[in-house]
């Protein structure tokens, strides 16, 4: 899954995704896309994996990420 975040804190990988009390998965590479800012791939559980579901980076109070379905091209990227 791919997560997009507006977010600008400069993490740099592996970042640990949190849902809103444990981990869930990892960020393992990330990069600037030009028409879909600053996205990152990695592994999230499969219950988490849900395209739309809301998850947080580096800690459960960390910088909100969306869930992205994959692959990247249509504009979403």
């Amino acid at each position: 899954a791919r997560c997009s975040s507006p977010s600008d804190d400069a993490q740099a990988p592996p970042i640990a995704v949190f849902d809103d009390r444990k981990q869930v998965g990892q960020v393992t590479s990330v990069t600037t896309s030009p028409r879909g800012g600053r996205i990152g791939l990695g592994i999230v559980h499969r219950k988490r994996a849900e395209p739309g579901s809301e998850v947080f980076l580096g800690a459960s109070d960390g910088p909100a990420a969306t869930v992205a379905e994959l692959p990247f091209a249509g504009g979403d990227a």
